[in-house]
């Protein structure tokens, strides 16, 4: 019976042309075994006493140790994408990502079958019919999971039939170099040692690196990473807790992993180290580094096509691309033609939810007819939108707290924006805040509970002030809604501003206290903005409609930030400042209306 440090010379000797040396042996396995190669010397030499290895070469004898190890298939996990990575690129699933041209789970195939094996199933779920090439092009198995929405342990439990002595691989794994071999010793999971710890689950193991326990927490630590194998035995047990504990309340919102964590008295688990140089783990695409392969990639032609169609060259000519990791509901990438740079925004995931593409394009269209927004080219109701690259931008961050020119020559422009509503067919761009509010609330609140009675007071008032402030027959206007310092471009001389995806029809109030949000309402600088708006003295009756038409808004953008905390992006100042901003909007208007 070979020992395991024994069996993973034999294994790592079986490579064509290996040498048995140990400096051979110590170089080429590559997670943590030996100490040093006077280990692996000693290691050699026990295998030549027993006969496994003569004159340096293995004999017939030590492979035939070696069968019973022998791998039996792979199952590599792609189901995961929609809630797990809601600003994926182009709405990819992560292991279409694409790195030195390769997308990573082609790459990961490749590695499999240059291992030897063959038998590989693609559990399959979000954006599946994407991966259906893969069947095709390497003839591998496609498999499909339950429910997308649901663990890793649902994804398995749809093939455990399959598990035997089979690796379990993630999508989304980079290597550097071939992990996978034909035979394994025993049940191991993949870790790397973390100087910082944070979403991940931390192991502690025994002295001999069988896991003992996991938790979660901040810090140095190993952690889970990459791939794992099961032998028979392992497999066997995992059959028996999916189909005994799958029904237990949250298990199926596990990773497959935990549910073995559950176990884990009864289970020979090893970890397997590796440096964090030779195994990565993609959560967003701008990690794949090499984005540029993205244009010749077939998953990508509708992005290349309209770059292509828009600025009248080729995709050869496309180059310098750079993924800017900002925005919660979209992805912008930037890139060159020539010798001009341009930004390429695509709709996230979530911002399907939010946004209506056909409102956007016409509030577009317009803010560029009236000189509003002169960098953006093209904008489609699909979401895409190229621009000019805008340098040497100005952070109006800190100015807008302090300069009243700059505050106020918003709020005239503003006004040549609503002024200017007559120029477009806004058929169908009615909007109203707090039913889209509930909508956006009821889809929040499928993770965070019942958010409709959390603001109801907010929304009980809304609609109060809502049907007083009408009253004064004001006609609703084509609004931006988010016009704030970081919605302007600006070095001193053009002045755009952008992201018109909120553009819709609405009380000019409701867009007008937007540029003033945070501020006191008797402080010179809202007073002197009101006055630029209306091109007068603001009268109190202009001013309580100003600002309690921005109760709904308020209501709304709640909603807003619930649904995209439900999908795990953090909004929690923006959350307060609204929160705030409603109650301090209903305690400075709700009286003069009741009195009115």
């Amino acid at each position: 019976m070979l020992t395991f440090k024994e069996f993973e010379v034999i294994k790592t000797l079986m490579a064509k042309d290996a040498k048995s040396d140990a400096g051979y042996v110590f170089n080429h396995i590559y997670y943590e075994l030996f100490d040093n190669e006077e280990e692996v010397s000693q290691v050699i030499n026990d295998l030549e006493k027993k006969g496994f290895i003569i004159d340096g070469k293995l004999t017939d004898e030590a492979l035939k140790e070696m069968e019973p190890c022998k791998v039996h298939n792979a199952i590599i996990l792609a189901a995961g994408g929609a809630a797990k990575s809601s600003k994926s690129f182009y709405s990819l699933p992560k292991g279409l990502y694409v790195k030195n041209g390769e997308p990573l789970i082609e790459r990961e195939i490749r590695q499999l079958k240059e291992a030897g094996i063959d038998d590989i199933t693609v559990v399959l779920g979000y954006r599946q019919e994407l991966f259906f090439y893969l069947e095709k092009k390497f003839g591998v198995k496609l498999a499909n999971t339950p429910a997308i929405e649901k663990g890793s342990v649902v994804t398995l439990d749809a093939v455990k039939d399959q598990l035997s002595r089979t690796y379990i691989c993630n999508c989304d794994n980079y290597f550097v170099e071939n992990p996978f071999s034909l035979y394994e010793y025993n049940s191991f999971q993949a870790t790397v040692y973390k100087q910082e710890c944070i979403h991940e689950t931390q192991l502690k193991t025994n002295r001999s690196g069988r896991i003992v326990s996991s938790f979660t927490a901040k810090g140095p630590g190993e952690c889970f990473y990459g791939h794992a194998f099961l032998d028979e035995k392992f497999s066997k047990r995992m059959v028996e807790y999916l189909n005994e504990d799958l029904d237990v309340f949250r298990v199926d919102m596990m990773f497959w992993q935990e549910l073995a964590m559950r176990h884990i008295e009864d289970l020979d688990w090893y970890v397997r180290r590796y440096s964090t140089n030779f195994l990565y783990e993609f959560d967003s695409i701008s990690e794949t580094q090499s984005v540029e392969t993205l244009f010749i990639n077939d998953v990508s032609d509708k992005m290349t096509d309209r770059i292509c169609k828009v600025l009248n060259c080729q995709p050869s000519d496309v180059h310098d691309v750079v993924i800017l990791d900002k925005g919660m509901t979209n992805i912008n990438l930037t890139f060159m033609v020539g010798d001009q740079k341009y930004i390429f925004r695509y709709p996230g995931e979530s911002s399907w939810e939010l946004t209506s593409k056909r409102r956007e394009v016409i509030a577009q269209n317009l803010a560029t007819k009236l000189g509003l927004d002169e960098a953006t080219i093209y904008i489609d109701e699909d979401g895409c939108k190229i621009s000019k690259y805008r340098d040497n931008l100005i952070d109006l961050s800190k100015r807008w707290w302090t300069d009243s020119e700059l505050v106020c020559r918003c709020a005239r422009m503003m006004r040549k924006l609503h002024d200017g509503t007559d120029l477009v067919d806004c058929t169908g761009m009615e909007y109203d805040a707090i039913a889209e509010g509930d909508r956006l609330m009821k889809l929040g609140g499928a993770r965070k509970g019942d958010l409709t009675k959390t603001f109801g007071d907010i929304r009980e008032k809304a609609l109060f002030l809502r049907e007083c402030y009408r009253k004064d027959g004001w006609a609703d206007v084509l609004c931006h809604h988010d016009w704030k310092y970081d919605n302007i471009l600006t070095d001193g001389n053009f002045f755009d501003v952008i992201d018109w995806e909120y553009g819709s029809l609405d009380d000019p109030g409701a867009d007008l206290l937007r540029i003033l949000m945070g501020r006191e309402y008797d402080d010179e600088i809202f007073n002197n903005a009101l006055d630029a708006y209306f091109g007068h003295k603001t009268t109190e009756g202009e001013k309580m409609h100003v600002i309690a038409a921005f109760v709904p808004m308020c209501y709304y953008w709640l909603g807003w930030l619930m649904y995209q905390e439900s999908l795990g992006n953090n909004g929690f100042y923006w959350t307060i400042l609204y929160y705030q901003t409603a109650y301090k909007a209903i305690d400075y208007t709700l009286e003069y209306f009741k009195n009115r």
